[in-house]
């Protein structure tokens, strides 16, 4: 137990917002990229390289933070376009240290969900099309049909929970910030 001490929840919103999202689009681009799936195959077969893994690791994170704007724009400016965010003189209510426990709280509770679920909706696609490419020939046409609709499913419910989720925080930040 130990070697969990020092995991918050701020670490497990990090893991959620950035190096998930980033090991899942590094996954996806595996099956799309000869040179990627090599460095990958390599990291599972060598079992405990460090070098490899902190690679993996630093790659997942660059690659969740490049998804970061693209995350903003697609719920920011589409999805959740209608949502109040705080102003900027009520972000000036920070400075209170109750109050910034209190909105750490929320985005540790609230927004790296978010994060995950939207940064992963944009995954998705990709992943579910990389999956079926190389089998999709030998899927009956029932098959398929389920594989889409699943694919779907799962798309919309993770876009669904991002903006629930997204639109609940700027809620929780704006009573916080008032």
């Amino acid at each position: 137990m130990d070697t969990l001490s020092g995991f918050t929840s701020t670490s497990l919103g990090y893991l959620l917002a950035y190096i998930l999202p980033g090991l899942s689009a590094v996954f996806t681009a595996s099956l799309y990229s000869r040179p990627i799936h090599r460095v990958l195959l390599k990291f599972e077969v060598a079992g405990s390289d460090l070098g490899l893994f902190l690679l993996v690791l630093m790659a997942s994170l660059a690659v969740g933070l490049i998804m970061v704007p693209f995350r903003s724009f697609v719920f920011g400016k589409v999805f959740c376009r209608h949502t109040e965010y705080p102003s900027a003189d009520q972000y000036k209510r920070l400075n209170d240290p109750a109050t910034l426990q209190a909105f750490r709280a929320a985005v540790d509770e609230s927004y790296r969900y978010a994060q995950f679920w939207g940064s992963f909706s944009l995954v998705l696609p990709f992943l579910a099309v990389g999956i079926l490419k190389g089998d999709w020939s030998q899927f009956s046409g029932l098959r398929q049909g389920i594989s889409v609709t699943v694919a779907v499913i799962i798309e919309v419910t993770l876009i669904y929970s991002a903006v629930k989720e997204f639109n609940d925080f700027a809620r929780k930040s704006n009573y916080i910030l008032s």
